[in-house]
């Protein structure tokens, strides 16, 4: 089977590359045998014969053209053994008589040249590339003969154009190969007429094949935030799937993308690279790497943050609570709590169990109204901090609020 490399100068708008190889060589040995005596009664074959001279002396003696019994001359051209090697010798008398037969021809009519009908056929290794992607055209012509023929191309729309002339091995085969452009291109293949000794046969075509050029593409998935120290799964997929095709994970710092991460797709176009970062917010893409001729292509950029870990940590208690009864009212007072953004004051009749919350305040003092004069109160006071985490209770004070007026 030959094989040929698709040119890229004869169709400006198709990048195929192109370079015959070399055409396979067909060597026909022939076998002969010792030639018997002229007189032998023998029957004889042209096998018998060491050249084409020799079968035609024999032929001649024996009473050809007019007469041959051993059949040397299948064609009736009064030649015999036509495929036998040189010397040869192809007149119809023998030697020193010139013009003079040894015997009278027969006239024979030519027979017309047989006409074989041919059929042809293209078969596309993948009717899909990624442009740049290598493919290979097989081409078969029946009869099985060694035969001329073009690989024809067009884009959609275009005018077909001739993209290299080749042969056929003798079994009718041949094999193109090239990469895919950059557009959807059809193929087909052409066998112009030919004629091999008596036989002629007819031009034909091909189907017409398809290599359709498709648009490959990347998508990145990471979630938008995560907490300090969480491992995340960066998700990669790209179309059409090509298995074991490389991919980065980049990350951009301080204006320039570096490499986070380094996989392979899987047989369905997807990688899954799991990372960490510190505390933090990041701009990610992924890179679909160069691969077998098709060129490397980016996703577009993600950003995740990294959260600092939650302050679960409540302040301390406040100290140094004091209490001033007032008519119907206490004033409250204490010593600030560091990392506190705010106070909660609560209060309780002292002979009942639940507690009533006072409004949170922002400072260290407060004031409580609306208390039964010569009732006697129980007050505390909780530090809240920024992550809203409050503190244990202060020690407890208690005042009887009267009307000192009364």
């Amino acid at each position: 089977m030959l094989r040929t490399t698709l040119p890229v100068r004869r169709l400006h708008t198709l990048p195929v590359t192109i370079a015959l190889a070399a055409m396979l060589t067909a060597l026909l040995t022939v076998l002969a045998g010792p030639p018997a005596s002229a007189g032998s009664w023998a029957d004889k074959d042209c096998a018998d014969f060491p050249s084409q001279r020799a079968a035609q002396l024999f032929f001649l003696r024996q009473g050809g053209p007019a007469v041959d019994p051993h059949r040397l001359d299948a064609d009736g051209d009064n030649v015999a053994c036509d495929s036998n090697p040189p010397p040869r010798y192809e007149k119809p008398f023998l030697p020193g008589k010139p013009g003079k037969p040894s015997k009278p021809t027969r006239p024979r009519k030519p027979k017309p040249p047989k006409v074989i009908d041919s059929t042809a056929s293209l078969v596309a290794s993948h009717a899909q590339r990624i442009a740049g992607e290598p493919f290979t055209l097989k081409g078969r012509v029946t009869p099985a003969v060694k035969r001329r023929v073009v690989l024809q191309g067009r884009l959609v729309g275009g005018r077909w154009q001739k993209l290299v002339t080749a042969q056929t091995s003798r079994n009718g085969r041949i094999v193109f190969t090239g990469r895919a452009s950059a557009k959807d291109v059809r193929y087909r293949l052409v066998v112009p007429a030919s004629k091999k000794g008596k036989k002629r046969y007819t031009a034909t075509k091909s189907p017409v094949r398809l290599i359709d050029t498709v648009r490959q593409t990347v998508t990145l998935e990471v979630p938008t935030s995560v907490a300090n120290g969480t491992d995340v799964n960066a998700v990669i997929t790209s179309t059409p799937a090509r298995r074991n095709r490389p991919v980065l994970l980049q990350v951009e710092q301080n204006g320039s993308w570096t490499v986070l991460k380094r996989g392979r797709l899987d047989s369905v176009g997807v990688a899954t690279l799991r990372f960490t970062r510190p505390t933090g917010s990041y701009d990610l893409r992924a890179v679909v790497q160069k691969y077998r001729g098709a060129g490397k292509v980016t996703s577009g950029t993600r950003t995740i943050v990294f959260l600092a870990a939650p302050d679960t940590t409540p302040p301390d208690a406040p100290t140094g609570l004091d209490a001033q009864p007032g008519d119907g009212s206490a004033t409250l007072t204490w010593e600030a709590v560091d990392d506190a953004v705010a106070y909660r004051v609560r209060y309780r009749e002292s002979s009942a169990a639940d507690w009533t919350d006072w409004p949170q305040v922002a400072g260290t003092t407060t004031t409580i109204t609306g208390l039964t004069n010569d009732v006697e109160y129980t007050f505390d006071v909780r530090a809240v901090d920024a992550a809203n985490n409050v503190s244990e209770p202060s020690e407890t004070v208690t005042i009887v609020p009267t009307n000192a007026t009364g």
